[in-house]
């Protein structure tokens, strides 16, 4: 008979340990956004390489141009003879 009252109280603690991990597991998945990630944070990161590529053409390309635009305008200064600096 003792043996079943002690069953008994084991199971009531049990399914109370139980349903207060699972909800402490809940509230830690919400706390961190498991459930509600937006979609930019899921986002597929295969295209990364290609976009960093292609950033670094896009700077270079805007060097090359400040580079020619600057001695496009030394140029146009030494024929003019204009010493604006």
């Amino acid at each position: 008979m003792k043996l079943n009252y002690f069953i008994k109280q084991l199971s009531t603690v049990g399914r109370s340990l139980v349903r207060t991990l699972f909800c402490l597991v809940a509230i830690a998945l919400m706390w961190q956004g498991a459930f509600l990630a937006s979609a930019p944070a899921i986002a597929d990161t295969g295209n990364s390489i290609l976009v960093a590529d292609l950033g670094d053409r896009i700077q270079q390309k805007a060097s090359e141009d400040a580079g020619r635009t600057k001695s496009f305008i030394q140029k146009n200064r030494r024929a003019s003879g204009t010493n604006c600096k």
